[in-house]
């Protein structure tokens, strides 16, 4: 499964921007949908090196900490959107290669990598904020 950026022109998404993150169909090992909404928590991360421990991400939100950054309404489906605002974005550097995942933990403890990519951002054309 790669990412599906929404409301972008290119496939760089600008630093600065809100990036919007639809991911749909997310399937397990055996074929079947996804039930994010009996997970305890989604995490978004965003990392410049894989080594990086999740304290060092470049950007990292959580569906339990900015719970109004992730949509769950039809998680039961595999089905959800992961929105980072402007502020998660702003420190990220142009024209680097960044890693980014979307892991989610059960209350058994189980921990699933459903979405893993690479993405690019670009420089903002415009770079006034108000």
């Amino acid at each position: 499964m790669s990412l599906f950026i929404i409301d972008k022109d290119t496939p760089n998404p600008k630093i600065g921007d809100t990036l919007h993150l639809r991911l749909r169909d997310l399937k397990n090992g055996d074929g079947k949908a996804y039930d994010l909404s009996s997970a305890t928590k989604i995490y978004a991360t965003i990392k410049d090196s894989l080594a990086d421990a999740d304290v060092d991400a470049a950007a990292q939100i959580d569906s339990v900490n900015e719970s109004n950054q992730f949509i769950l309404t039809y998680a039961s489906t595999g089905n959800i959107d992961v929105i980072y605002s402007p502020t998660n974005t702003a420190a990220l550097t142009a024209g680097v290669l960044y890693y980014i995942d979307v892991k989610a933990i059960w209350t058994t403890g189980d921990i699933v990598s459903i979405v893993r990519d690479t993405i690019i951002f670009d420089e903002p054309v415009t770079k006034s904020s108000s």
